[in-house]
């Protein structure tokens, strides 16, 4: 009797360990976990769900493709399984947490299967005392490496660009004007010039007549005032011959002084033209004198020379002979 007491306490010795295996492992068959057991966030990690036996006779299917996945913000799924092994089914759920504490899987859909309520423990690396303290949010913008270096470039672009537009504008605005002027000035001597030209032809014609001079004396008298109101700055074409006496330019430059020093050249030239216009008596050696008197006129006004001290169309031979 005491020989089969002993026996029958060394076959339970020897089978307690098998069977605290199988109540280990049937627990374990149906408790879900964690690969690996510590989770911490922004890591990657599956968590292995035991099916029972509704799911024995279910087909393994496997969800990778991420816009078949579900979505939630604070998890996001990788991959799920249904995995089929012997008898037995498991979920696997590969997923990457990004906030501490107790995080809740979206609803999972496989097949005509629905998992809810799946929830993961995850652990912050700032410690655990107590204070749900997460890991800092996303850097800004502005603190990725080069950010303020191009926003910073830009303002300095910027405020280049202004400055130079700046300095363009003062530098050019003036020589705009002086371009704009020497524009008008080479279109006024060009007319004149070609009035003259003009002029001279229509006189060298043998049908030569009262009427005629009349006319070339008519255009010479316009187009010699609109060639003086652009180098005097002041209106020339309603101004009598006497006023010309009294001439006050709008500018002093040597232009406007050549001017002050022939204007008894011009009281007498538009008076001569007015009494040979209303008058008559002008001959072809008169006209021509006066054209050839307006051609030196213009030559001393755009290219003054030492002879425009003195007056180089008031010493004029030919002028002085037809004044007579």
């Amino acid at each position: 009797m005491k020989r089969m007491g002993i026996a029958v306490f060394w076959g339970l010795l020897i089978l307690h360990p098998l069977f605290c295996q199988q109540a280990s492992g049937n627990g374990s068959s149906t408790v879900p976990y964690l690969i690996p057991q510590t989770v911490f966030v922004g890591d990657r990690a599956r968590l292995v769900v035991p099916l029972g036996s509704a799911f024995s006779g279910t087909e393994g299917m496997v969800r990778d493709i991420p816009s078949e996945l579900p979505r939630a913000r604070d998890v996001e799924i990788l991959r799920v399984e249904l995995e089929r092994r012997g008898g037995a089914a498991r979920l696997l759920v590969d997923f990457q947490a990004y906030i501490p504490g107790v995080v809740e899987l979206p609803l999972i859909e496989l097949g005509t299967h629905e998992f809810t309520g799946l929830r993961v423990h995850i652990t912050s690396i700032l410690g655990g005392d107590g204070d749900s303290r997460i890991l800092s949010p996303a850097a800004s913008g502005a603190s990725v490496p080069g950010t303020m270096a191009v926003i910073y470039g830009s303002i300095a672009a910027l405020i280049f660009l202004a400055i130079a537009v700046i300095a363009v504008m003062a530098w050019g605005i003036p020589r705009l004007g002086s371009f704009q002027y020497n524009m008008r000035r080479a279109q006024t001597v060009r007319s004149l010039r070609k009035t003259l030209k003009k002029l001279g032809e229509e006189l060298n014609k043998a049908s030569f007549s009262g009427e005629a001079a009349e006319k070339i004396l008519a255009s010479l008298s316009g187009e010699f005032r609109r060639y003086l109101s652009f180098f005097a700055g002041v209106n020339c074409c309603s101004m009598v011959p006497g006023e010309f006496l009294y001439l006050q330019p709008g500018a002093e430059n040597g232009e406007t002084r050549y001017l002050l020093r022939e204007k008894a050249f011009l009281h007498d030239f538009f008076r001569r033209s007015d009494a040979y216009r209303f008058g008559g008596g002008a001959g072809p050696a008169d006209i021509r004198a006066m054209l050839e008197a307006v051609r030196e006129f213009s030559a001393g006004l755009e290219q003054p020379g030492p002879d425009t001290e003195t007056g180089a169309v008031s010493g004029n031979p030919a002028y002085k002979e037809g004044a007579r």
